[in-house]
């Protein structure tokens, strides 16, 4: 068989098959990655989006509303609807008008410091709990605004971020909010510091700052886990 633009010397001394060049497979065009889509959407119109049943504009659910600056997490969704943790459906616009922002850019991250873990709030009470959400110990925690003592998470739950005995004016803190996105490039630490922790809410909570967290470090400054059954 003779080779064609090859030298059959060349491939000879090389240990070149000629036969198994001609029966040579092309490998495939190497394939691109689906494209990554957002995960939380906030809703920007004023009056709100009304909750659909299905994947329908029609299909409206009376009296179910995303309020406007309400944050959701899309667990399914195409080009023009998201599904939702509550089993509901949001449309991302209607023609041409946006009703959806993504903004996973803007999430913040807590995670769960004391065992077993948190309940949810319904709302900014700690009496409000939820019946079927728990936030467990250890926990990645993901909220899109700090108000007061508290976070809000996408869907419309809440979180307290401590727990204040106004008595004893002792504070035990519940969560502890995630390093920020450039202190985690390179080789840098994932994980804060108890005193970096503090300080960041320091920084954030002004004169509402708790000063007496109680969370009691070892030898190492680490800080040793409450226990708590709220």
């Amino acid at each position: 068989m003779e080779s064609s633009g090859i030298n059959a010397e060349y491939m000879e001394s090389s240990g070149i098959n000629a036969e198994y060049m001609g029966n040579a497979v092309i490998a495939p065009p190497v394939q691109e990655p689906p494209e990554q889509l957002p995960r939380f959407y906030r809703v920007e119109v004023e009056q709100g989006v009304t909750y659909r049943m299905t994947q329908n504009l029609d299909d409206k659910f009376p009296g179910q509303v995303a309020a406007q600056g309400l944050v959701v997490e899309a667990e399914r969704q195409d080009a023009d609807f998201i599904r939702c943790s509550n089993g509901l459906w949001l449309p991302k616009r209607i023609g041409r008008q946006p009703l959806l922002k993504a903004v996973d850019d803007e999430m913040q991250h807590y995670e769960v410091l004391v065992q077993p873990g948190i309940s949810f709030r319904r709302s900014m009470d700690m009496e409000d709990k939820s019946k079927r959400e728990f936030a467990k110990f250890g926990d990645r925690i993901t909220a899109y605004r700090t108000e007061g003592d508290w976070v809000a998470i996408p869907g419309g739950l809440w979180l307290p971020l401590c727990i204040r005995d106004e008595a004893s004016s002792k504070v035990t803190q519940l969560l502890r909010p995630e390093a920020p996105r450039e202190s985690r490039r390179g080789n840098r630490s994932l994980e804060w510091t108890y005193d970096q922790a503090v300080a960041e809410l320091e920084k954030d909570g002004g004169d509402k700052a708790p000063r007496a967290i109680q969370l009691q470090r070892n030898e190492s400054r680490r800080s040793q886990i409450s226990v708590y059954s709220g």
